[in-house]
Parts: structure tokens; sequence; C-alpha cells
């Protein structure tokens, strides 16, 4: 590819990423404003949303994801098989 063609691609591609960035501002806009994480989609084109307090959510490590310890009913995680990973020794571990 010469200097002239990389140039018209770059052209091109700087125009798709404006026109993606028009296209989807008012779900970026509604995006920000409930605090989610935004990322353009594979090769840089589209959208993720992504809400950020999933990473403080864990597998229950008493029964492994299960809910279940035996034939019972995790206690820790009152058999939900997740905890929230900020209440941690705050004396509530289930998600709520």
């Amino acid at each position: 590819m010469n200097t002239n063609e990389r140039g018209t691609v770059d052209l091109f591609r700087q125009l798709i990423r404006r026109l993606e960035d028009r296209l989807f501002a008012p779900d970026d806009d509604w995006a920000r404003r409930r605090g989610l994480q935004i990322s353009r989609g594979r090769n840089g084109h589209g959208r993720r949303y992504r809400d950020p307090r999933w990473d403080l959510v864990a597998e229950c490590s008493s029964c492994g994801g299960t809910g279940a310890a035996g034939a019972a009913r995790c206690r820790e995680c009152e058999g939900r098989g997740t905890v929230r990973l900020d209440r941690l020794g705050a004396g509530t571990k289930e998600l709520r």
C-alpha cells in the first residue's frame, strides 16, 4: 500500500469512527449517566456497555458457587452461589 492509499484508508477510518460516535451518542450518554463502562467493540466498531459493579460479585468460596452445602443451602451465600465483595466483613455477605 503506498502513502496515498494509506492516507485514504486513514481518512475513511476517521469518517467511520465519527459516524459511529454520532450514532452511539445517545446510548453513550445514557450509559455514562448510569456509571457504565463504555468500550469499542471488536475491530473498533460498535460499543460494549458494562456495569463495573459486577466486579464486586464473586463465587461463594464456601459452596463453590453451587449454592448448596451437601443437601442443605449454603449458609454463607444463602443458596445464591455468589457473594458481594464490598460487604465481606461487614456482617452481610450475600448479594441482595
